[in-house]
């Protein structure tokens, strides 16, 4: 009898907790896989290496800036994340890949309390599962980038506003207007949260005549947080609004941008980025994309749950196809809009369930109905993992093959520990020198459109002479040198004034990678100035 009492208890704790359980179980699933992928890939995009340096100037000077001067681009919230985690994880690169996939683990949670306040409980923990396993979601946390701490926090912002939505009280639209502050400090795209606040206060301020002071407080409440950012930018730049995105942006042909705005809205409607490589004959898990617009359908369709289109809808455009407009043409742009899509994918599945609750007939009928929708949810799942794997391999091992990858990697390794820690280095591989090296390296040449060269390549040898610059880092997809000069934009005809004093090598990490190269130059320039009396023969001393 005490252990029929037992079991009867269990039974009645499993049905009060399995949301509970069903919600850390997928937790687990989307930490492991997104940690998982987090072992292998040990090169990074250049902006991985710009949030990197830039936590490091936090913590070393609680400075924000690259090479010393004051930075305006890449927004402080995920740095700051970064230097938390490294006060307690030494490796720097480890700290941002957790804050990453930990961020984008935890995201399923306020997304839970989104699609169960919205649509029930069954399509919030379905839109969570759908989440979990959605491949861009898994592929972009897999590095240290941003997008984890902005889908956590945007997801966390909505769900505070949908609790206020639905008759909470009026704290709540104030606490989502503040985490939606904070979004912006993560991701420019944070700005749209505000987008979507003011269309539902002016839809409701034009139905209903509530009062303007709620619109205007929840501006003045979004942007406190942004606040601190727009001070400092003003007392360094002289600008509140300094941004060098726009100096990228003005490098870019309007009429090439406006050629490929509808393919790249055929792009960003069906989350694809390139055609298939390697395992799959498709762009995107079809079966998510399907039933996530259906989810849509189905909200529009439907009474109880058309009002929520008010929020959900423009939560989709602003952060997916909107970006059609915009200059940057890559998926992992349209982040905020996988939410939006799982949350649909949900809907759609559990109104499958809802109308097997529904139908009059016998058990064994609502049972089979049951199994086929949840055999279809694992199918969906299951058809994600290939695409995942395209994309981790398209846009993460692939990396490895951008600015020397790992040979470049290991020439700044060498350099740091068997040259003088005072030797000046310049390099055409971009922001990763300085993180390698643990401290400055000179960009050869103008980086990506907005950091200017602190080394011209129309004529370097007045800022080597300047800036005393012992070491050049160059890469090759060959052990050519004449390619690595080519590569770095300097004319051959300099080769004679350099000397090689050491070279690396790395093997490609996947089939799609090339083999690379990367050397070490010792730059001769006391032989130049000799042979070029027009400049002065007198370098600058350290």
């Amino acid at each position: 009898m005490t252990e029929r009492r037992k079991g009867d208890a269990l039974r009645r704790w499993l049905a009060r907790r399995w949301i509970h359980l069903s919600l850390g179980a997928i937790f687990l699933l989307a930490f492991i896989y997104r940690l998982t992928l987090s072992f292998r890939p040990q090169f990074y995009t250049f902006d991985t290496y710009y949030y990197l340096v830039l936590s490091r100037s936090l913590l070393r000077g609680f400075s924000y800036s690259f090479k010393g001067v004051a930075h305006a681009k890449y927004l402080p919230m995920y740095p700051l994340f970064i230097s938390a985690f490294t006060l307690f994880i030494r490796n720097g690169e480890w700290a941002g890949k957790l804050v990453n996939s930990i961020s984008f683990s935890l995201a399923v949670f306020p997304l839970y309390g989104i699609g169960k306040n919205m649509f029930g409980k069954r399509a919030g923990l379905l839109g969570c599962l759908f989440f979990a396993v959605e491949p861009l979601a898994v592929t972009w946390a897999t590095i240290p980038m941003s997008e984890g701490i902005f889908i956590l926090l945007l997801c966390l912002s909505l769900y505070l506003f949908i609790l206020w939505f639905n008759g909470k009280e009026d704290k709540f639209l104030y606490w989502a207007s503040f985490t939606g502050g904070l979004v912006a400090l993560a991701r420019w795209e944070g700005w749209f949260v505000l987008a979507i606040i003011y269309l539902v206060l002016l839809y409701r301020i034009w139905k209903w005549g509530i009062s303007w002071k709620k619109l205007m407080l929840a501006t003045a409440i979004f942007i406190l947080p942004y606040l601190p950012w727009l001070i400092r930018n003003f007392a360094v730049f002289g600008n509140p609004f300094k941004t060098t995105y726009a100096g990228e942006m003005k490098t870019y042909s309007e009429s090439i941008s406006i050629t490929l705005a509808w393919v790249r809205l055929k792009r960003y409607l069906f989350f694809s980025d390139f055609p298939p490589i390697k395992y799959t004959t498709h762009y995107y898990a079809y079966a998510l994309l399907a039933s996530g617009y259906a989810g849509f359908f189905i909200m529009l369709a439907r009474k109880k749950f058309r009002r929520y289109s008010l929020i959900m809808v423009p939560w989709l455009v602003l952060f997916g196809p909107l970006h059609c407009l915009f200059f940057y043409f890559q998926t992992r742009y349209l982040m905020g809009a996988i939410p939006p899509l799982c949350l649909g994918a949900g809907l759609t599945f559990s109104s499958v369930l809802e109308l097997a609750d529904s139908l009059e007939t016998r058990r064994v009928v609502k049972v089979c109905l049951y199994v086929m929708a949840l055999f279809l949810v694992a199918m969906v799942c299951i058809s994600t993992i290939p695409i995942t794997l395209e994309h981790y391999t398209r846009f993460i091992l692939q990396l490895e093959d951008d600015n020397g990858g790992l040979a470049t990697r290991a020439a700044f390794y060498w350099i740091r520990d068997n040259l003088p820690s005072q030797a000046v280095v310049a390099t055409n591989a971009g922001p990763c020198g300085c993180w390698y090296l643990g401290r400055n390296a000179l960009y050869l040449g103008v980086w990506s459109n907005f950091d200017p060269a602190d080394v011209s390549l129309d004529d370097p040898w007045p800022d080597i002479q300047e800036k005393n610059v012992e070491y050049f880092v160059l890469y090759a997809h060959s052990p050519s040198l004449e390619e690595a000069f080519e590569r770095g934009g300097l004319d051959r005809s300099n080769l004679d004034y350099f000397q090689l004093v050491h070279q690396e090598t790395a093997s490609p990490s996947c089939e799609f990678n090339q083999e690379m190269y990367s050397f070490v130059l010792q730059v001769d320039l006391q032989r130049y100035l000799a042979e070029h009396q027009d400049i002065s023969t007198t370098p600058t001393q350290r």
